[in-house]
């Protein structure tokens, strides 16, 4: 396939597309065929492994849309591509209207979470479900990030050229030793320790929220619960930082820590770090960060709403709570720290036979194949 050219198109790559995208790009070193990304001017840095990036000054705006419509349509004439790949609702908004243009396109969308499951009002929901199963018959086909996403969508008659390919994340476990420091310096200047295994003589439970500090996720929630709770040994620390709105002046207090964001070559040692993620989120698609999670061997508090559930083996690899301050507040006060010292391999092992990138970058090039 050294010829075959596939053209992956996002409005924008912030977050899980990135993460996605580089597994896309090992898929393709592995199978042998091009890949070309069309991600905004700005975002270039977060895919710095991938080659043949091109650039797009799009956004989530009518003249966003046409600037993006335009850029698919320049650089799909200059690079003739087999195949197009987009990532995220806007990208197939406009590359679903560039295969009704050019039937002969063809074209694989994923949704990256669909739009009618998120916590908004019944109008919106309606309108989202009404718009994304009409789209989910222009692809030539169409894949889901989880299962409840998968069952869901059939079950409300979506498209049966749909298929279930779960997230992954990279595996930085072995490189990750031999390459970075056994430790960080937080925000504070103190040492956030590389190993996992807990001081058997701290009785501080360790929790960790990564993510963006904004409604989805459900940083107010977990920031409300701390207070709640009001206790000096249970620490948080906050990797994140505000996309719609800055939080952090909800919570001045000394066992709760913002750090901002983190790069990828450091992400791993605050997990490591913490004794239990907490992933108190209103919707979400699938939930990348569990499996971050998993992958250092911490367990996860995750709420029960969207694919988030379905990610956990109850009392195995974490917990699930219903979504509110009072439930997360619960929760967290029931925390053993030695039960959750116990789940750690249990989580690594999950990681391994369910959620492996190599599974991942298999599945994909199978499905890149079909259009060879």
């Amino acid at each position: 396939m050294s010829n075959f050219r596939v053209l992956h198109v996002a409005e924008t790559i912030t977050g899980g597309i990135a993460t996605y995208l580089k597994l896309m790009s090992i898929c393709a070193d592995e199978d042998k065929h091009q890949s070309f990304y069309l991600i905004p001017s700005q975002q270039v840095d977060e895919l710095s492994n991938c080659r043949e990036i091109i650039t797009h000054g799009g956004g989530r705006s009518i003249k966003g849309l046409i600037i993006l419509f335009l850029a698919v349509f320049s650089t799909y004439r200059h690079l003739k591509p087999d195949v197009i790949y987009a990532h995220s609702f806007f990208a197939g908004v406009v590359c679903s209207l560039f295969k009704l243009a050019n039937p002969k396109v063809k074209f694989i969308y994923c949704p990256h979470g669909w739009a009618m499951f998120r916590e908004k009002g019944n109008f919106y929901r309606r309108f989202a479900t009404l718009i994304e199963r009409k789209m989910s018959f222009i692809p030539d086909q169409v894949v889901n990030i989880s299962q409840y996403e998968h069952d869901k969508t059939s079950a409300i008659g979506f498209s049966k050229n749909s298929m279930l390919i779960e997230n992954s994340v990279e595996d930085f476990s072995e490189r990750e030793l031999e390459h970075y420091p056994d430790a960080i310096q937080d925000l504070n200047g103190t040492a956030v320790n590389s190993s996992h295994t807990p001081n058997s003589e701290e009785s501080i439970i360790k929790l960790l929220f990564v993510g963006r500090l904004d409604e989805q996720k459900g940083i107010d929630i977990l920031l409300d619960a701390m207070v709640s709770l009001d206790r000096s040994d249970i620490n948080l620390k906050v990797v994140g930082a505000g996309v719609l709105r800055n939080f952090s002046h909800q919570a001045n207090r000394e066992n709760i820590e913002f750090c901002g964001w983190q790069p990828n070559k450091t992400i791993d040692q605050f997990y490591r770090w913490a004794d239990v993620l907490v992933v108190p989120s209103r919707w979400e698609g699938f939930g990348l960060v569990v499996l971050e999670s998993y992958r250092n061997g911490t367990p996860v508090l995750v709420s029960n709403r969207g694919a988030l559930p379905g990610l956990v083996d109850e009392g195995i690899t974490g917990h699930v709570f219903d979504l509110s301050v009072e439930s997360l507040t619960e929760a967290i006060s029931s925390l053993k720290k030695g039960s959750l010292s116990s789940m750690s391999q249990d989580c690594k092992k999950k990681f391994a036979e369910r959620y492996s990138p190599g599974d991942f970058v298999r599945k994909q090039a199978e499905l890149i194949r079909e259009f060879d």
